[in-house]
């Protein structure tokens, strides 16, 4: 008599996929015919168990990065199968400037750095959100630069100067920081002075504007 095992089949969902850094993956176990799994996620050691693992696949190089994903299975029999695929995570984006000075006096000029990695830079004077068009755009990574902010209304007033880091395949990141700009003062002043004998009685009045 001969006997044939049923065999086992392994699959999973996704294959082929590809994502912004970090990319997470619940995996979608396929397999049928299987008693056991083992997971390797293709980056020198990491494996898994469970029947439907949650993995984060990381990439902090400047192009893509892929991984290779498999999946064995084995039967109550001791029959196995592998599947394999491709996970692809897109080169690495961080937003990071950094400013000389972040409270002062109106008029205040701000030095600013760019110390991030994308490709392309989004710059928003005032904008937390960092909708609509950008202030300024530009593809160094490691420029300075000055913007000059101007507050007049007599309060202090804090701007969102907001830097959009963003690669060739849509993946951003976004970095915020607060600049303080006291208002600015002008100072000035009138008066009457009805006699000019002494001694003389003057009136004065401050016009100064600003400063709160």
């Amino acid at each position: 008599t001969i006997t044939v095992y049923s065999e086992a089949n392994a699959d999973f969902n996704p294959k082929a996929s590809s994502s912004c850094n970090p990319y997470t993956i619940t995996f979608d176990n396929l397999s049928f015919n299987a008693a056991s799994y083992k997971w390797d996620f293709g980056d020198g050691g990491t494996s898994s168990t469970l029947f439907e693992p949650t993995y984060v696949f990381n990439n902090t190089t400047n192009a893509l990065k892929p991984y290779t994903v498999s999946l064995e299975v084995t039967s109550n029999r001791g029959c196995t199968d592998t599947c394999s695929s491709k996970v692809n995570v897109y080169r690495y984006v961080n937003a990071d400037f950094d400013v000389n000075i972040n409270e002062d006096c109106s008029p205040l000029t701000v030095s600013i750095t760019n110390n991030s990695f994308g490709g392309t830079y989004r710059w928003y004077w005032n904008s937390a959100a960092a909708t609509g068009a950008a202030d300024y755009t530009s593809t160094n990574a490691t420029e300075t630069f000055t913007h000059e902010y101007i507050n007049t209304s007599g309060s202090d007033i804090t701007f969102y100067l907001t830097l959009v880091a963003q690669n060739t395949n849509g993946c951003t990141d976004t970095l915020t920081k607060e600049i303080l700009v006291h208002s600015s003062i002008t100072a000035g002043f009138s008066y009457v002075q009805n006699d000019p004998c002494n001694p003389s009685d003057v009136v004065f009045t401050n016009t100064s504007t600003g400063g709160g």
